[in-house]
């Protein structure tokens, strides 16, 4: 494989972050809907996507892990964006990250406050293996809403999408990128 030259990169390296040893995961008791006034963690909405191809997940326990968060240097519009991401890292295995993971992060700042991850509106951006081990796009962000309830959004999609992120998106890996390895 021919290595781009750090200039052509999308994405650099950004931060270190380490997520919490993790038991049994289960999905749909997670990731639900709570914008009670008093909740620890306000999740506003769940796509349908994500609820399909995630819903009926249950993960093993894992240790504790590090992440790699990497700032989206200019947008990634072209067709097939999250295939020009995934080829800055050395395969897939080094970028997936589980469910539990992602949510021990948004957990962290259930109600918006700073953290690991973005709270400006901007996405936060995981690969994640589905019920039937297919890799999607996972975001999460978080919207300010003066006529609606603040919260965490989640959303997933197929990495095959014909989608586009935006500069400032956050990507995170288990990994560093293939060229600063």
């Amino acid at each position: 494989m021919l290595e781009k030259p750090k200039s052509e990169l999308l994405l650099k390296y950004k931060c270190t972050v380490t997520t919490p040893a993790t038991g049994k995961f289960v999905v749909r008791k997670w990731f639900v809907k709570n914008t009670r006034k008093n909740a620890r963690l306000k999740i506003v909405f769940v796509s349908t996507y994500f609820r399909t191809r995630f819903g009926d997940m249950i993960e093993e326990p894992t240790g504790e892990a590090e992440l790699h968060c990497h700032i989206l240097g200019k947008a990634a519009e072209k067709l097939f964006a999250d295939r020009l991401i995934l080829s800055e890292f050395d395969g897939k295995e080094s970028v997936v990250t589980s469910l539990a993971k992602v949510f021990s992060l948004i957990k962290r700042q259930g109600n918006g406050e700073k953290g690991a991850l973005l709270t400006n509106g901007q996405k936060n951006i995981f690969y994640t293996p589905d019920v039937e081990g297919v890799v999607q796009a996972i975001d999460v962000f978080w919207v300010v809403d003066e006529f609606g309830p603040d919260g965490w959004y989640v959303h997933a999609r197929s990495v095959e999408y014909p989608g586009r992120w935006h500069a400032g998106d956050w990507v995170f890996s288990r990994s560093r990128l293939a060229a600063e390895s």
